[in-house]
C-alpha cells in the first residue's frame, strides 16, 4: 500500500526532474504517480506540476518529451486546445516513431475530449502507423468505435489490443460489451468470464457479467454477481438498479396480476429496496426515472391496500350494524303480525258471541251477511296495520338487502380517509384509471435495457 511519505517523495522528485529539464527521471517518476494515486490526487497535484513545466518551457524550448508531458497535464486539467499545440510541438520537434507516437496518441484523446471524434480517429490512426503494437492506442480507438456505435470496429480494435497484450482485463471487458450488443451473448459472456480472471476486484466486471448473465436467463447467476460488485463497490447505482430488476423479472414470473401479493415479495426479495439505493445513490440519471415510477407506484400499492383494508373494515361495520336492524324490524314486524293474528279472531269470535241471535244455523246467505257486517265494522287503520303486519318482513328484507348492496357500491366508490404521509402523491381511489396507472409504471420500469459499465469511459 502506497504511504504518503513515498507519495510526497515522488512528487518532489518530479518537480526536481522538470527543474533540471531530467525528463527520464521526470517520466520514471510521472509514471509512478498515475499508477499509484487515483485521478482527484492527481488533479490535486498537476497545478504544480503545470507551474514547473511552464517555467522549464520558456519561449526557446525543443524538448519534445516536455511539450508532451505539459500537454498531458494541461489534458487531464480540461485545456484541451492548449494540450493539442504542446502536442503539435511535441510531434514538431520529435525524431523518434514511438516519441511521435506518443505524442499523436495522446493529441488524439484531446480531440476526442473536445467532441472531435474524425479529427481523434485520424490521430490516434497515425499513431498505430508509426508503432503498430500501441496497445493504448488500439484500446482507445476501440472505446471511440464503440461509442459510435461501430461495434465491429471495436471488436476489432479490442482484439488488436488483446493480441499485443493479452492481461488485458479492460479490453476483454470493453470487448464482450460490443458483442452483447450485437447479439453474441455467449461470446461477451466468455469475455467478462476472462476478464474477471485476470483482474478479480473490479466491481464493474462483475456488474457487466450479471447483465449478459441476465440477458440469457440466468436470473440466479446474474444475482450472484451483482451481490460480488456490491460487496467490492457498494456505492455504485447502476449494480443496484440491476439487481433490482432481475429481482422484480423474478417475482413477476410468479405472479400474472399486479396486485398485492406481487408487491408484497418485491418487499420481501429486496427489489424495492435495491431500487430505492440506486435512486438515493444517484440521483441525477435520467435513466432513474424509471425508479420513480416504479416506487411511486409501489407506494400507490401499499396507498390502496390501507385503502381496501378500511373499507372492509368499514363495510363489515355497517353491514353488522344493518343486519342489527334486520332482525329488529324482523322481531317487531313479526310480533305485530301475531298479535294481529291472535285479536282477529279473538275479536270476530266475540262479536260473533253477542250477536248470534242475529244468525240462524244453515242459513249461508245470512252467514256471509254477518261476516260482511263484522268486517264492515273494522276501521280502515285495522287493515293497514294487518296488511304491514302481514307484509312488512317480506318488504323489509328487500329494502334492506338493497340498502346493503347500494352500501357495497358506495364503500368500493368513496374516497376513504386514509393517508400516507411518507408520500407525496394524491391519489382517489374512485375508479379504475389507478389501476391501468399500476400496471404501466411497473412495466416502465424494466422497459430500459440494463445498463452496462465500460471500463474505457
Amino acid at each position: 500500500m502506497t504511504t504518503e511519505q513515498e507519495i510526497a517523495e515522488h512528487q518532489v522528485a518530479l518537480l526536481d526532474a522538470v527543474a533540471k529539464g531530467d525528463w527520464d527521471n521526470a517520466n520514471k517518476a510521472m509514471g509512478w504517480l498515475s499508477q499509484s494515486l487515483d485521478k482527484n490526487q492527481l488533479i490535486e497535484f498537476y497545478p504544480d506540476l503545470l507551474k514547473n513545466l511552464d517555467k522549464q518551457i520558456g519561449e526557446n524550448c525543443e524538448t519534445p518529451t516536455a511539450f508532451t508531458m505539459r500537454g498531458y497535464v494541461k489534458n487531464e486539467l480540461g485545456n484541451h486546445y492548449s494540450a493539442i499545440e504542446d502536442f503539435d510541438n511535441a510531434i514538431r520537434f520529435e525524431s523518434s516513431n514511438s516519441g511521435k507516437a506518443m505524442s499523436y496518441f495522446y493529441r488524439g484523446v484531446a480531440y476526442d475530449k473536445l467532441g472531435l471524434t474524425q479529427e481523434s480517429i485520424e490521430s490516434i490512426n497515425k499513431s498505430i502507423k508509426l508503432k503498430s503494437d500501441y496497445t493504448n492506442a488500439h484500446y482507445y480507438l476501440g472505446n471511440i468505435m464503440r461509442k459510435s456505435n461501430d461495434f465491429k470496429a471495436a471488436i476489432k480494435n479490442y482484439t488488436n489490443t488483446i493480441q499485443f497484450n493479452s492481461n488485458h482485463a479492460y479490453a476483454y471487458n470493453d470487448r464482450g460489451i460490443a458483442k452483447l450488443k450485437l447479439n453474441d451473448r455467449h461470446g461477451a459472456l466468455s469475455d467478462l468470464n476472462d476478464a474477471i480472471d485476470i483482474k478479480s476486484d473490479d466491481a464493474r466486471f462483475y456488474n457487466n457479467r450479471g447483465n449478459i448473465k441476465s440477458t440469457l436467463g440466468d436470473s440466479h447467476g446474474a444475482l450472484s454477481d451483482y451481490n460480488d460488485a456490491i460487496r467490492l463497490d457498494p456505492d455504485d447505482a447502476n449494480t443496484y438498479y440491476n439487481r433490482g430488476l432481475v429481482k422484480f423479472e423474478m417475482a413477476h414470473k410468479n405472479h400474472k396480476n399486479w396486485d398485492k401479493e406481487f408487491k408484497d415479495d418485491l418487499e420481501k426479495n429486496g427489489a424495492i429496496d435495491d431500487f430505492r439505493n440506486a435512486l438515493r445513490l444517484d440521483q441525477s440519471n435520467d435513466k432513474y426515472d424509471k425508479i420513480r415510477q416504479f416506487e411511486n407506484a409501489v407506494r400507490f400499492v401499499s396507498y390502496i391496500d390501507k385503502n381496501i383494508e378500511f373499507g372492509k373494515n368499514e363495510l363489515d361495520k355497517r353491514r353488522i350494524s344493518h343486519e342489527r336492524s334486520v332482525k329488529y324490524f324482523l322481531r317487531t314486524n313479526y310480533a305485530l303480525s301475531l298479535i294481529f293474528l291472535i285479536l282477529l279472531p279473538s275479536s270476530f269470535f266475540v262479536f260473533l258471541y253477542y250477536d248470534s241471535k242475529v244468525i240462524s244455523v244453515g242459513e249461508v246467505s245470512i252467514g256471509f251477511q254477518f261476516l260482511l257486517n263484522y268486517l264492515n265494522r273494522i276501521p280502515s287503520v285495522v287493515y293497514i296495520m294487518l296488511s304491514i303486519g302481514i307484509f312488512a318482513p317480506t318488504s323489509l328484507l328487500m329494502m334492506q338487502i338493497f340498502f346493503i348492496h347500494r352500501l357495497e357500491y358506495r364503500t368500493h366508490q368513496s374516497k376513504f380517509p386514509v393517508s400516507d404521509p411518507e408520500s407525496d402523491l394524491k391519489f382517489t381511489y374512485g375508479n379504475d384509471n389507478q389501476s391501468a396507472y399500476l400496471e404501466s409504471a411497473i412495466k416502465a420500469g424494466i422497459a430500459a435495457n440494463s445498463p452496462f459499465t465500460s471500463s474505457g469511459d
